[in-house]
């Protein structure tokens, strides 16, 4: 590629952005054959809730036809260093890697969610969500955090026609960081604090006064959000994610638990009391499922997407 996003090597690195004004938040293309910058308002700007600004160079040349595809000469970019990360620092993952995921077709699970939902409302949940894709059609599930910083992304494969997780598969389930670690793109000492899936939507005036909802997967948050809209529906991606770590951020909220039936509900109810007393928020755990499903189903761990989506099915 001739053209790529400068890597970090300090604040040195990152700029003002052209768009929104804000300092040490704008990331500018170089061309890697002469190390320089394309020009000062080509780039990526890393407030993705706040702002998104993206620029890239072929749209640079196209909206400019009288410049000559040449580097800006202002400043020639040096090699970079390998930098490390203290422990206390947190590590978060180029903005670059999100923008590449969006920009690709939509992934068997997106293909799947359109048959479920439609196209427009599934448009809207790929938005609100950061849903992206892989080249491999995998669906990449983007951790914003509340500052739109980007903590790292699950990325899994899915049968576009059941919706179902594809398993046994190589790469089904990965992350995003370990991807990037295993191909050398970041330092060996990154180390990964998650947070809340949807937590960037917590700045949003849309679902500033909404009671939040919590639920295990993605998939389930996504079919929930498209269909009980008096909530704001967010995930913390497995039985074990719902820790007062990972909610901190909900801190005067309130909060209604959606478990998976079965140990799910056991296990969430148990702990929804002392998390909020820690966080400083109201969690109540609804029973919702227990009272709408058979005795099998709650055998089996259903979740409300099981629900919604046999009810959707029935409305179409």
């Amino acid at each position: 590629m001739k053209y790529q996003l400068e890597k970090y090597r300090g604040p040195q690195s990152r700029y003002c952005c052209p768009e929104c004004g804000v300092k040490g938040c704008f990331t500018r293309y170089i061309n890697t054959e002469t190390g320089q910058y394309i020009h000062s308002t080509v780039g990526m700007c890393s407030r993705l809730n706040k702002c998104g600004y993206h620029y890239p160079p072929r749209q640079y040349y196209a909206d400019n036809p009288s410049v000559r595809i040449r580097s800006d000469p202002q400043r020639t970019v040096s090699k970079p260093k390998v930098v490390t990360q203290s422990s206390t620092e947190l590590c978060t993952i180029d903005v670059k890697y999100y923008y590449d995921s969006i920009a690709r077709p939509d992934c068997a699970y997106l293909r799947w969610l359109r048959s479920v939902l439609g196209d427009s409302t599934t448009e809207l949940i790929k938005q609100l969500y950061h849903i992206g894709s892989t080249e491999d059609d995998r669906a990449v599930f983007w951790q914003i955090d509340r500052l739109g910083q980007i903590r790292t992304a699950k990325v899994m494969a899915y049968d576009e026609h059941t919706g179902k997780r594809l398993k046994g598969v190589k790469g089904a389930c990965d992350w995003m960081h370990s991807i990037l670690k295993r191909e050398g793109k970041l330092s060996s000492d990154w180390t990964l604090t998650q947070c809340l899936y949807g937590e960037h939507l917590l700045s949003s005036e849309q679902f500033k006064n909404r009671p939040i909802a919590i639920v295990e997967s993605y998939k389930t948050a996504h079919i929930a959000a498209a269909t009980l809209s008096d909530y704001f529906w967010m995930s913390v991606d497995n039985l074990n994610g719902l820790t007062a770590k990972r909610l901190e951020s909900l801190k005067g909220r309130r909060v209604v638990l959606f478990p998976d039936a079965g140990a799910g509900y056991t296990e969430w109810s148990g702990k929804a009391q002392q998390i909020a007393s820690t966080v400083g928020c109201q969690i109540t755990v609804s029973n919702w499922l227990t009272s709408n499903l058979t005795d099998e189903q709650i055998a089996g761990g259903a979740d409300i997407a099981d629900v919604l989506i046999e009810l959707l099915a029935v409305g179409h």
